[in-house]
């Protein structure tokens, strides 16, 4: 039987969210020895932002949900953000894990899965690693301290705890306050892994206000045939990823079809991949889909004046803007992130050395944030073995000064490369251009640990990148209908199965 000693002597990691992110931490750092790993998950099962949850902020419900909602609280949102007809916008290969892939779960997996399908996935993943013993179920990380800014006051509560980096206080999901039955534990090390779908962002827009019609962002998208949509005309802003899967949901959805609706316009700064799309040419031919390149100027009752001059009535605003990062549960007392604000779209926060690592406080970790690359979740995997070295100690940090020195080199050149020179797009890395040479910056960080892996290594890479260029080919297109219907697995056989043999 182990002694009080020899457990305070483990080292204590907590994980935040059970969601792809928290799964693979879970998973790799449960293996560093004398390890004690505590996964916090505020929804009732895992799944994180796969996890499907049909209340937002139209739900009938919603009113009483949100009296009982300590992640309302704490986040002034619902925490589901998407939608149960969903298709995965990478093919499988990109979508699956180390050790256990989908071709483990399903013999013969469709290319591109459905929401259903690729949340049974990470289920199934959990299970086969034996990974949920370590998830604490509704319950929400309200508070993370830095034990050494706590006051004497505030270090007496808690002098029952040994003295770790973070003090962090949680409570349960449901409740009739935030503040009911706080819970408080020290940890050596803190894995932020509560994803980047959270807090929905809202550019201002000029006399948005005095529109009568129906406003939402996308996260509360939920069915196409909502009677919302119906013989309506819908605005989408935002020329990205929500724009188009919603405009496919409601004009041309492999599965729940064409839905009555009027038509739709998607305005944003660059239409060009729908400019060129011969897979909605049709749409756009019959008036079904209007393209506005610019932006909104303001809005009347029952219309929309774009910056062009042009106006449209219209019936319904959908912001497609994206998300802002958020971290409600960081005391700016702390001093561990500063955000980017309105200049960056409320998307940037650092410091971090890789896009990573907090600089302030090395202890604490932002794996997962990388997106816009079909490398996001292969990136999100390389990461976190990185985390799993530097916690096991076989692998060291750089010191606070140099990783502030290459952070202040990445700004630079994230700034001379952005069209605005602003940080909007931070964790937005373009496939085939900076995602691999950013993959390859955290592969040679630990890459040693792994000798006579490099061949193994190349051969799968070699493999995926072939398999991405052909995606590109129709994204930069535009033909995302026929992005979607072509068999990736066949053309390009797997040869060299991805494992923890190499990062």
């Amino acid at each position: 039987m182990e002694s009080l000693r020899q457990k305070e002597e483990k080292t204590k990691v907590l994980i935040i969210g059970a969601g792809r992110t928290g799964m693979l931490a879970a998973r790799h750092i449960s293996t560093v020895p004398n390890c004690e790993v505590t996964v916090v998950e505020a929804k009732s099962e895992i799944g994180g932002l796969w996890s499907y949850d049909e209340l937002n902020e139209f739900h009938p419900k919603a009113q009483e949900a949100k009296r009982s909602d300590n992640y309302y609280r704490l986040y002034n949102c619902f925490q589901g953000a998407i939608y149960p007809h969903l298709i995965t916008n990478l093919p499988s290969t990109f979508m699956s894990y180390k050790d256990f892939t989908i071709s483990d779960f399903l013999s013969k997996p469709p290319e591109f899965l459905s929401q259903k399908e690729y949340c049974s996935y990470l289920n199934a993943y959990w299970d086969y690693f034996d990974l949920k013993k370590f998830v604490s179920f509704n319950t929400l990380v309200k508070s993370v301290r830095l034990y050494e800014n706590l006051s004497e006051d505030e270090r007496s509560q808690i002098k029952d705890l040994p003295p770790r980096t973070f003090v962090v206080t949680t409570v349960d999901s449901k409740g009739e306050s935030i503040s009911q039955n706080p819970k408080i534990s020290t940890y050596d090390y803190v894995i932020v892994g509560s994803g980047m779908h959270v807090k929905p962002y809202r550019p201002t827009l000029n006399d948005i206000s005095k529109f009568k019609g129906f406003v939402m962002h996308s996260k509360d998208f939920r069915e196409p045939d909502d009677p919302i949509y119906k013989d309506k005309t819908i605005l989408m802003l935002g020329g990205s990823y929500s724009s188009f899967d919603l405009m496919m949901h409601l004009l041309c959805h492999p599965q729940k079809g064409r839905q009555p609706v009027n038509k739709v316009i998607v305005c944003a700064s660059e239409t060009f991949i729908l400019d060129v799309s011969e897979d909605f040419k049709y749409l756009k031919d019959e008036g079904s889909l209007i393209l506005k390149r610019g932006w909104v100027k303001n809005f009347t009752e029952d219309s929309v004046v774009f910056t062009d001059g042009t106006s449209e009535k219209i019936d319904v605003v959908v912001y497609c803007t994206g998300y802002a990062a958020t971290y409600p549960f960081l005391d700016p007392a702390d001093k561990i992130l500063e955000y980017g604000g309105e200049e960056t779209r409320d998307r940037f926060f650092g410091p971090l050395y890789k896009r990573l690592v907090s600089i302030r406080q090395p202890k604490m970790f932002f794996p997962g944030l990388i997106d816009f690359t079909a490398f996001l979740n292969e990136i999100t995997e390389v990461q976190i073995m990185l985390l799993k070295h530097v916690i096991h100690g076989t692998l060291k940090l750089p010191s606070v000064e140099e990783m502030t020195k290459d952070y202040e080199q990445d700004i630079a050149r994230e700034k001379a490369a952005s069209r605005d020179g602003t940080l909007t797009s931070f964790f937005k890395i373009p496939p085939l251009t900076t995602d691999l040479g950013y993959l390859e910056s955290l592969r040679k960080e630990f890459q040693h640990l792994y000798p006579g892996t490099e061949e193994k290594m190349k051969k799968n890479f070699e493999r995926k990148v072939a398999i991405l260029s052909k995606c590109v080919e129709f994204m930069i297109k535009g033909n995302l209908l026929q992005y979607k219907s072509f068999n990736y697995s066949e053309k390009y056989p797997e040869e060299v199965k991805s494992s923890t043999e190499f990062p």
